[in-house]
């Protein structure tokens, strides 16, 4: 009776070997294409997102760059309070925009991650139980 229940497992143990195993490339193409076969405008959302996050550094160098200039050249107030409101604006709107963006985005991760969670539990639910990890002879 041992001798049978040990075959078995070691049955067991050999098919568990043998199970296919994805790369790293492999498991993150699956999760784009479910991202995009769930939810296309997200991709949309995180290339502005990639964008406005890139520029917004390149405001934060510029503005000392430009305000040290005008300060030891031509002495302009109009020009001096020009730069200081463009750089309160673009900084303030870029911001708004990224935290905006995240916020969608946030919700929408959520979503998507659900729906393979979803598809996850549908395929457990439809296997034969011998195919399962607990099941079968």
């Amino acid at each position: 009776m041992s001798f049978s229940l040990n075959l078995k497992l070691n049955k067991k143990l050999n098919s568990k070997e043998k199970k296919q195993k994805y790369s790293t490339l492999q498991n993150i193409s699956y999760i784009l294409a479910g991202i995009w076969k769930f939810d296309k405008p997200l991709f949309a959302y995180f290339t502005v997102n990639t964008i406005l996050t890139a520029i917004l550094p390149f405001i934060s160098m510029l503005t000392p760059k430009l305000l040290i200039d005008e300060l030891t050249g031509a002495k302009r107030s109009e020009y001096l309070i020009t730069i200081l409101t463009g750089y309160f604006l673009l900084s303030v709107s870029f911001n708004w925009f990224i935290t905006w963006i995240e916020g969608i985005c946030s919700w929408r991760f959520i979503s998507v991650r659900f729906k393979f969670i979803d598809m996850l539990n549908e395929k457990r639910l439809n296997m034969d139980f011998e195919h399962s990890s607990t099941g079968g002879p």
